[in-house]
């Protein structure tokens, strides 16, 4: 599951980067044919990547969001739960050894 999320962000990544790359191309044709000056060109890009750059981080939280909810639902343990389990075996595994020693 976490592997379509995975997917599906740099799907998302993929898209906003071909995008980009479409805009720059088209705003460069408008600056050549003297429908916008180069400098509203430059402004209109950077605007555009700001959009794409903000898009792409809501994609990111969302499918982030999104992959919890189901992970929460499917009672399937976290990476933080996992790292607290295994803390937990070390403590007692340390002092199972400090109780074999003493004895």
């Amino acid at each position: 599951m976490a592997e379509f999320f995975r997917k599906s962000v740099l799907a998302g990544i993929g898209l906003i980067t071909e995008g980009s790359e479409m805009m720059n191309k088209l705003i460069k044709e408008l600056v050549k044919k003297g429908e916008i000056s180069q400098k509203e060109g430059e402004k209109l890009l950077k605007d555009l990547l700001k959009k794409g750059d903000e898009a792409r981080k809501d994609l990111t939280k969302t499918l982030h969001e999104g992959a919890e909810e189901v992970l929460g639902r499917a009672d399937i343990a976290t990476k933080d739960d996992l790292d607290k389990l295994t803390k937990r075996v070390a403590a007692m595994e340390k002092k199972l050894r400090t109780t074999a020693k003493t004895k």
